[in-house]
């Protein structure tokens, strides 16, 4: 008799686990998702901009000479707005050159490379410093385009095909209103001169396209200058992150 009673008010007063067994499978079901909606927050986010490093007579006590400017911005993501830049793609300022050795072979060399400019600024050049100019040289098989000469002239809108990484080392090393901008994912700028001229508005510009992801970044920009800046010029070392672009794939269901 008292089985009979007992089972009854188990049974009305919840003892049996079947409402733990429904919550169990609640919480189990929501996780993945909240992990989902996460990433997915994540990856959505613009990319970050290229790493921008100085180094030479243009820093002094960690401030960078007023004629030279940096600015980085990251990309825009899903929600628009843009990405906040991370700590280690904020610019670095050194006032000691690594590698300082790299271009003493140009300083006795009378060789000239011009890109970009007029054929009469360039014979002018030539004259003026006794130069021999040389043609410009093309990016390698494995996209890396190295520029060396005792002058390095460039000027106006520069179009460098191909080259994904961008090496500069020279003696001397003139800008006059030049202007690139490099697209890409995997590559970097590196210039290295003794002395830099700054003639005009310069820019120097990396970004990249469009991506799903936010783990992309822009590429990198390294300008080292050894002995001595001159000209009243300005040159901008500018990165931006690429933009987030959704794909089919990219959104959680």
């Amino acid at each position: 008799m008292s089985l009979t009673i007992l089972l009854p008010v188990l049974f009305y007063s919840g003892c049996l686990p079947v409402t733990t067994k429904k919550v169990n499978t609640e919480v189990h079901y929501r996780e993945p998702q909240v992990d989902l909606d996460l990433t997915f927050a994540v990856q959505s986010r613009g990319g970050q901009p290229g790493a921008i490093r100085v180094a030479g007579v243009v820093v002094k006590d960690s401030t960078l000479d007023s004629r030279i400017k940096i600015e980085q911005e990251g990309g825009v993501g899903f929600s628009g707005g843009r990405a906040t830049v991370n700590k280690e793609y904020l610019p670095k300022l050194k006032e000691h050159v690594e590698d300082a050795d790299a271009v003493r072979n140009f300083i006795n060399e009378n060789t000239l490379v011009a890109i970009g400019c007029d054929a009469k600024r360039v014979a002018n050049l030539a004259l003026r410093n006794s130069s021999r100019v040389i043609a410009t040289p093309t990016a390698n098989a494995n996209g890396v385009l190295e520029i060396e000469a005792n002058m390095i002239v460039l000027c106006n809108e520069l179009k460098l095909e191909h080259a994904h990484i961008l090496i500069l080392n020279s003696d001397k090393l003139m800008l006059m209103n030049a202007s690139y901008t490099k697209i890409g994912l995997i590559g970097f700028i590196v210039i290295k001169t003794n002395k830099l001229g700054l003639f005009g508005k310069n820019m120097i510009y990396t970004t990249a396209p469009t991506a799903s992801s936010s783990f992309f970044s822009a590429e990198s920009i390294q300008l080292d200058v050894i002995q001595d800046l001159a000209g009243d010029g300005t040159l901008l070392l500018k990165s931006s992150g690429p933009d987030y672009k959704e794909d089919k794939f990219s959104t959680p269901k």
